[in-house]
């Protein structure tokens, strides 16, 4: 079996990680990176989006990514 590592989160419970698993996991997405600005009258759309993560309880990522994931679905139906 690969070499792994176990960690201790914060509330008390233990992760194992396999280092091999995370190498072949990266080999297998495809990663973006999206960067933009906004000006200042663009910054309703900012208060409008952290407070969606905010009652959502998600990441900026997790957010996008539910955005997304909806959106195609949509147009495969």
């Amino acid at each position: 079996m690969n070499e792994s590592y176990t960690k201790r989160n914060e509330d008390g419970t233990r992760s194992v990680y396999y280092p091999d698993a995370k190498k072949k996991y990266q080999n297998k997405v495809k990663q973006y990176k999206v960067q933009f600005s906004l000006s200042d009258d663009d910054q309703s759309i900012v208060a409008f989006l952290e407070n969606e993560m905010q009652e959502k309880g998600m990441s900026a990522n997790a957010y996008i990514k539910d955005i997304l994931t909806q959106y195609v679905n949509s147009k495969y139906k």
